[in-house]
């Protein structure tokens, strides 16, 4: 859980302002604020003699409201001003509150205009250089014309100030209206404020039960008050007691103040201690919630959602941060190889895709490719199969594994002359590479037409034997390329057989891929279809000998019939009552002939038959 959490300040609370609604970042403030603003205090008027009643008093910082609409920005900093002064009546003996000439002059003072609105990190900066130990921020909209804020109160040096006040106004309602109703609204925190930094007194002086006693009070008008729970957490840490009872407390610092991240991280870690592992996550993500700008932090919770395979989480969680436009590719990084892990080959294949969308300059990196294409291949995707090896052949055109892929790619989109062209350029470049061997042949083989209404394309067929021949040649003893010279002599012979079309070219393919280690599995078939197939032939075959009177063409005539034969009886299992009823008939016949013809014209007995 390295990283996990904000700074060590255990009061730490940012609120969580969108980004869309920052009119000017001020995130660099600190940089030029004079020291001098750090013992900024309060005007003349007010601040020399609250100082002089109680200079201890706690300090408040209020900042403009971030409006929803630009439109509103007069309206948010006009409310600021009146709130200020409606703040330092009702919290009078409580908390000093910066009035607006102190605020202005600190941001004067680094070269900006009283009226330029703070974004979340400027604000929270701006309080801690000006000493503050608490201030006030949010956000102004509008509900059909009515003016609505929700302010957020922060908590930074134990002012005891915390949580949430939500305002609505009517339509047409004035800055200063609203303000009145804020400043109303802030007599009970104001009074709870009080009982936490009673119990924290107490808690640090050692009374415990004491200290227990002023959180109940800030309960009692605030049963989520986040600081007081924040102290009785430390009270149950300091005293050892269950996990429990120190959830309990947590959930309610959190429920009263969503935007602690502290406390987040905390509650998350408890539940880990507990072996809760799906609440401590979903506590992270409401750490999330409160700083959405923490990418490290995403990026931690996704995997801590991937770990438990709770994929959708995960992606949802980076899907997030996608959404901010913020460290995009870096997330969709993490959600390619999410995916890939799942073995989501779709999901990862987008996933890859939109990081290429996002910085097209990854079209030139090999290894991306080969991570995309890898996806795109295992999920059957043909058109990203050829749209992103057509990438790396125009970027790596000398990578012939690119060359490849793409060729494949193509021949399986349907586009075989364009993938043949391929493989020739390929056979070209490496011309004794059985594979661009086998590719160019097994292309042309798809480009034969069999079938009843077209002629064999015999001068097709036999550049594939050549080809074929070569490769059997080039193979050597290498099994796996016979086999697949074996399984292409047998694609054409089969189709033919079955179909009874030109069964002499059929039997010849078909012995040719018998010659071979052929696969057990379609072995039986080629033998039974070359016994078939060769009694198709037999009877066109035997007038032939008959009438060429010679014993060459019955000792040719006689090994076609064994040949048939032969296969006929070793594949017989594929279909035995036509195999038993050819043997019996046609191959018998075929056979009675024989010794008459090798009478006829005294032709011996070839040895070994």
């Amino acid at each position: 859980m390295k990283g996990i959490g904000s700074r060590d300040d255990p009061s730490e609370r940012e609120p969580n302002l969108e980004d869309r609604l920052v009119r000017k970042s001020l995130s660099f403030i600190v940089l030029t604020i004079l020291a001098a603003s750090v013992s900024l205090a309060l005007s003349p008027a007010d601040g020399s003699a609250q100082r002089r009643r109680n200079p201890n008093l706690k300090k408040l910082l209020i900042v403009p409201p971030m409006p929803a609409s630009e439109s509103d920005s007069a309206y948010a900093v006009a409310f600021a001003e009146q709130a200020r002064r409606r703040a330092a009546g009702r919290l009078r003996n409580q908390m000093r509150v910066f009035d607006t000439e102190t605020y202005c002059e600190a941001l004067e003072k680094s070269g900006f205009d009283c009226g330029t609105l703070l974004d979340n990190t400027a604000a929270e900066q701006l309080a801690r250089f000006m000493t503050a130990d608490g201030y006030i921020v949010g956000s102004l909209g509008r509900e059909a014309s009515a003016p609505e804020a929700e302010l957020h109160l922060i908590d930074l040096g134990r002012s005891g100030l915390a949580g949430v006040i939500h305002l609505v106004g009517t339509p047409g309602e004035s800055p200063n209206d609203l303000a009145k109703a804020f400043g109303d609204s802030l007599r009970d925190p104001a009074q709870a404020a009080k009982f936490v930094r009673e119990c924290t007194d107490r808690r640090n002086r050692g009374d415990l039960k004491g200290a227990r006693d002023r959180a109940e009070r800030a309960f009692q008008i605030n049963p989520n008050h986040p600081a007081a729970a924040l102290c009785v957490a430390y009270l149950f840490e300091a005293t050892d007691q269950p996990v429990d009872s120190l959830i309990a407390m947590y959930k309610k610092v959190v429920a009263g103040d969503p935007l602690f991240r502290r406390g987040w991280e905390r509650l998350g870690r408890l539940y880990f201690q507990q072996g809760d592992t799906v609440s401590a996550i979903q506590a992270f993500a409401g750490q999330l919630q409160a700083d959405p700008t923490n990418d490290e932090l995403r990026i931690q919770i996704s995997g801590m959602w991937a770990q438990i395979d709770s994929v959708q989480e995960a992606l949802d969680v980076l899907e997030g941060g996608v959404a901010l436009d913020r460290n995009v590719e870096s997330f969709l990084e993490s959600e390619a190889r999410i995916c890939v892990e799942a073995e989501n080959w779709s999901c990862a294949l987008d996933a890859y895709t939109r990081r290429y969308e996002h910085n097209p300059e990854l079209g030139k990196d090999e290894a991306f490719l080969q991570q995309v294409i890898g996806a795109a291949d295992f999920a059957a995707d043909t058109t990203a199969r050829v749209r992103w090896n057509g990438l790396a052949v125009e970027n790596f055109p000398d990578r012939n594994v690119f060359l490849s892929n793409y060729a494949a790619a193509l021949k399986d989109a349907g586009l075989a002359d364009s993938s043949l062209a391929i493989f020739r350029k390929l056979a070209e470049r490496e011309p004794d590479n059985t594979r661009w061997l086998l590719a160019i042949a097994s292309t042309l083989i798809d480009r034969v037409a069999i079938d009843s209404t077209t002629p064999l394309d015999t001068a097709t067929l036999s550049e594939v034997d050549s080809l074929l021949r070569k490769t059997k040649e080039l193979a050597a003893e290498d099994e796996s390329v016979l086999r697949s010279v074996a399984v292409l002599y047998l694609r054409p012979g089969l189709q033919l057989a079955q179909l009874r079309l030109h069964p002499r070219v059929a039997a010849e393919w078909l012995a040719r891929s018998l010659e071979l280690p052929l696969p057990g599995r379609v072995k039986p078939q080629a033998e039974f279809f070359l016994g078939f197939v060769t009694v198709l032939y037999l009877g066109d075959l035997f007038g032939e000998v008959r009438d060429a009177e010679t014993c060459e063409a019955v000792d040719m005539y006689e090994a076609q019939v064994l040949r048939g034969k032969n296969a006929l009886m070793a594949g017989r299992n594929v279909s035995p009552d036509l195999a038993q009823r050819l043997l019996e008939g046609q191959y018998s016949r075929f056979e009675e002939v024989i010794p008459q013809f090798r009478a006829a014209w005294e032709c011996s007995t070839p040895p070994g038959r």
